[in-house]
């Protein structure tokens, strides 16, 4: 159930959570770049069939509606204009404990991400690592 964003947009919901099947995993992907975001779904594409995947390229739209309907996985881009998604993450922990929480970076932020890597995130280096994703 991979949807088309369009550039303008911020976040797509789907239309009745209520009409999702129980059994298909939420999956929710967050980056300020569409690129990001695109490369990203082709890298789960595989999975439509298991997985309800959704994108939003609004950092701060995603996070309200992660706290009202959590999902079960969240993967994010580190490097956001709005909020940078180490900080997004640890949000999520507050509130959300049990969302299994990823962050995508690249090498030279590793150091900035340290204090959270394996307890509040776990770390998925750029680039997207493709096959990783889907494991």
């Amino acid at each position: 159930m991979l949807r088309k964003i369009p550039r303008s947009a911020d976040l797509w919901m789907p239309k009745s959570r209520t009409s999702m099947t129980g059994s298909k995993k939420r999956i929710l992907l967050i980056d300020d770049e569409i690129s990001g975001l695109g490369q990203l779904k082709s890298y789960l594409a595989t999975k439509e069939n298991e997985w309800i995947i959704e994108r939003s390229n609004s950092p701060q739209q995603a996070l309200q509606s992660i706290l009202e309907t959590p999902p079960t996985v969240v993967i994010c881009d580190y490097d956001m204009p709005q909020i940078n998604g180490a900080d997004l993450l640890r949000q999520l922990e507050a509130e959300h404990p049990f969302i299994h929480r990823f962050i995508i970076a690249n090498r030279a932020e590793i150091e900035v991400l340290e204090d959270g890597i394996g307890s509040v995130f776990q770390f998925l280096p750029k680039p997207r690592p493709g096959n990783r994703l889907i494991q």
